[in-house]
């Protein structure tokens, strides 16, 4: 049987290595939990760990167990016909750093001078942001690791990454309602972590949440690309793995059931019911559900455009369901801010059936902020965008409450306490009228054609429930002016059918 290599660093941290007979029944257990099956699975997935570092975090029988648990999340993450080989090498490779640091924690001293000179070789060992998964967590909470503590860390780490995969929770919130769901997650919580978050899975949740930000990913489809950027499986979206637009999916379709009233919010700061019991969301939960609507198209986009896959199809028909469902359930809130958002929804199902089009089909708007955005590092700078760009920078737009006219002079701050929507879009905003008047040159074709995909999408729906006058009067005439604009084809009447199906 092959030997640990890495003696020093174990001497140096005071690890005491298992028996050969122990090490063997942990490590036979661990393969097991893995998938590894075989007559030397439980070698092999020693061999696989004995590289730099990871050899004595495998010396204790409860890690094991967690790696077991690494390999069975990352196997989750990869396409499901991917050898076990293949996972325990991603899990090596990229994980490798993380687990680099929980080592070099298990014996911290509590002065600052040692605590900063780990720090400083745990950046040395790699720049992945996996090597500061740890660190960050650990300053959070100032708990301190012991080895008694330690593989409740680990599992815990496992468990909030396996939670971001299967979507069994929200980064940002702390469950607060007596769902199913809460109960269910609360019983995979790991144990042996009192140590280390002593409020239990509240305060482990904030901590990740609190890394999460940290990281300016603007969606969990961003923050695993930013977890494991080196993994091309992982990175990018690919016609066999579409495990990052399904989970996108998936978060659309809560979103659907959480919008309609069918499950219990989690949080209850998030929305608020008037006299008659209606709901009514608050300002920030409205935000967040328009940019999670963003996250979905760029991830539809980036698919369509790189692949060909007839699965794109399916996903396309799920959105539609998800966003239908939306729709429907908006059209009828008689509340002011539901009726200035709904068409952004609306825009956004418009823009899932364009979206399918060949791109040479697909209109193309003067967008009006060419001058605003310019200022802006690293944004685009086109003076004509596709229809979904246009969207994505509205949605944008809309999440830091800027006035459209690009010369507005007003700052960002007073602008926000008196912006006025557009009265046909009711998707741009200014801050006075002079300023929608300024800007009405450039503003008024974008104007046009967000009226009428919203307009368009209204009439699937059936009755419009916003005064006539800001979107017209005409359903009909506004569909046939998008037909000649390009907007409807053939999948627009594959969308109409669905409709008729699903009787909304």
């Amino acid at each position: 049987m092959r030997q640990p290599t890495n003696t020093t660093l174990m001497d140096e941290f005071g690890i005491t290595q298992l028996s050969p007979s122990d090490l063997e029944a942990y490590r036979n257990k661990a393969a097991a939990e893995a998938g590894l099956t075989g007559r030397n699975a439980g070698l092999q997935f020693q061999l696989t760990f004995e590289t730099l570092y990871l050899t004595p975090f495998l010396l204790n029988p409860e890690r094991y167990l967690c790696a077991a648990s690494a390999v069975q999340i990352i196997r989750r993450l990869l396409p499901v016909d991917t050898d076990i080989k293949v996972s325990l090498r991603v899990l090596r490779t990229h994980f490798q750093p993380c687990l680099v640091g929980m080592v070099l924690f298990v014996s911290i001293s509590r002065t600052d001078e040692e605590r900063k000179a780990l720090e400083t070789r745990l950046n040395k060992c790699s720049c992945d942001i996996s090597s500061n998964l740890f660190l960050r967590i650990y300053h959070d909470n100032r708990s301190g690791i012991t080895d008694t503590n330690f593989s409740g860390l680990v599992a815990s780490i496992f468990w909030i990454l396996d939670c971001l995969v299967s979507q069994s929770m929200k980064v940002g919130h702390v469950a607060g309602g007596e769902s199913e769901e809460s109960d269910s997650t609360a019983k995979k919580w790991p144990p042996n972590i009192t140590a280390f978050f002593p409020s239990g899975q509240e305060d482990a949740i904030l901590s990740f949440s609190r890394l999460y930000r940290s990281t300016q990913s603007y969606n969990i489809i961003q923050y695993i690309r930013n977890l494991l950027p080196h993994c091309p499986s992982l990175a990018l979206p690919t016609a066999e793995s579409s495990l990052f637009w399904e989970v996108a999916v998936e978060g659309l379709q809560d979103a659907a059931q959480r919008f309609t009233g069918f499950t219990q919010l989690e949080c209850e700061a998030d929305f608020i019911e008037d006299s008659d019991g209606r709901v009514q969301w608050s300002e920030q939960s409205i935000r967040a559900f328009i940019l999670l609507i963003h996250n979905l198209i760029t991830a539809y986009e980036r698919l369509h455009r790189d692949f060909s896959s007839s699965g794109l199809a399916t996903c396309s028909h799920k959105v539609y369901d998800s966003m239908l469902k939306i729709l429907h359930a908006a059209k009828s809130n008689p509340d002011q801010k539901q009726q200035v958002n709904f068409g952004y929804m609306a825009a956004a199902t418009a823009q899932t059936a364009i979206q399918a089009m060949p791109a040479s089909q697909r209109p193309r708007i003067t967008h009006p902020l060419i001058t605003w955005y310019s200022r802006v590092p690293g944004e685009p700078n086109s003076h004509s965008w596709d229809y979904g760009d246009v969207f994505g920078w509205m949605c944008r737009l809309f999440l830091v409450a800027q006035c459209c006219n690009a010369g507005c002079k007003e700052s960002s701050e007073s602008c926000s306490t008196q912006l006025r929507y557009c009265s046909r879009c009711r998707l741009m905003r200014y801050c006075s009228t002079s300023c929608q008047k300024s800007a009405w040159k450039s503003h008024r074709t974008a104007c046009a054609d967000f009226a009428k995909l919203t307009a368009m999408v209204r009439a699937k729906l059936g009755d419009d429930p916003v005064p006539a006058g800001q979107l017209g009067k005409n359903m009909v005439k506004f569909e046939k002016e998008a037909r000649k604009l390009g907007f409807v084809d053939s999948r627009m009447k594959e969308l109409s059918k669905n409709l008729a199906e699903t009787g909304v």
